[in-house]
């Protein structure tokens, strides 16, 4: 990855800082997308501020198919 797209991934993702998930689903595409996979998890999240916005777990910024997410456990040091 160069240091472009890195500094592009860090500016993107830093402003999910700050918000809380208040609510989670699953979205289906329409069936004529049923070539792909069609369930795309939905994350609502909320700022201090009152402001919402929503997370679509896609493969990729085009939503070519639903995506997953890697949820591992971060353990604190004694």
């Amino acid at each position: 990855m160069n240091k472009e797209h890195n500094q592009w991934l860090n500016k993107y993702y830093n402003q999910l800082k700050g918000y809380t998930i208040i609510d989670f689903r699953i979205e289906k595409l329409p069936e004529e997308y049923y070539c792909l996979p069609n369930e795309f998890p939905v994350f609502t999240l909320e700022d201090k501020e009152g402001h919402i916005i929503e997370i679509k777990v896609s493969r990729d910024e085009e939503m070519n198919g639903s995506g997953f997410l890697i949820l591992n456990e971060v353990l604190k040091d004694p």
